[in-house]
């Protein structure tokens, strides 16, 4: 009678409900056009760099969310570098390159650290938004939404480069 929670698995065992973190993946479909970012913070594009960078700013914002909440802290950190290592191990493609990653303005205690990032993939041919994570310190602030707008941006203009010269 419990409501079903597409992101828990529910299963019965010895009459017992045992709720599980479920993978997730939600696909859409977004016109790639010119996006106005609203957000003032420096986004740079990722570099192979980023893939040790990123990883302590993955784990800070994974940590508490459903995914890895039943993981140790030791199991957090394999994840952080198995994904990381899943994306940046790719073959060099444009949709990486519109990838970007957010650094703390001077101003604060963290200056000049990754404090989001957008991952942009090659799938099949179509760009797609592999991961895009904020530091719990920077989250409820667009820091998201500037990332992904400026990736779609990027994707934009990189598009408009690869037409002008075919």
């Amino acid at each position: 009678r419990l409501p079903f929670n597409p992101a828990w698995k529910q299963e019965y065992f010895g009459g017992c409900l045992v709720e599980t973190p479920r993978e997730i993946f939600v696909l859409a479909t977004l016109p790639v056009a010119p996006r106005a970012v609203a957000n003032q913070m420096t986004l740079r594009p990722a570099m192979a760099s980023d893939q040790y960078m990123l990883h302590p700013l993955f784990v800070r914002a994974f940590a508490d969310t459903i995914e890895f909440c039943d993981y140790t802290a030791a199991k957090i950190h394999t994840a952080a570098q198995q994904c990381l290592a899943r994306f940046f191990q790719r073959p060099p493609s444009d949709a990486f390159h519109a990838s970007r990653v957010a650094i703390a303005p001077s101003d604060t205690d963290n200056a000049g650290e990754p404090i989001g990032a957008a991952l942009v993939a090659l799938e099949e041919e179509s760009a797609l938004l592999d991961m895009i994570f904020v530091s719990p310190d920077w989250q409820r602030r667009g820091l998201a939404t500037a990332l992904a707008t400026a990736a779609v941006n990027a994707l934009h203009m990189l598009g408009s480069v690869r037409r002008l010269v075919s």
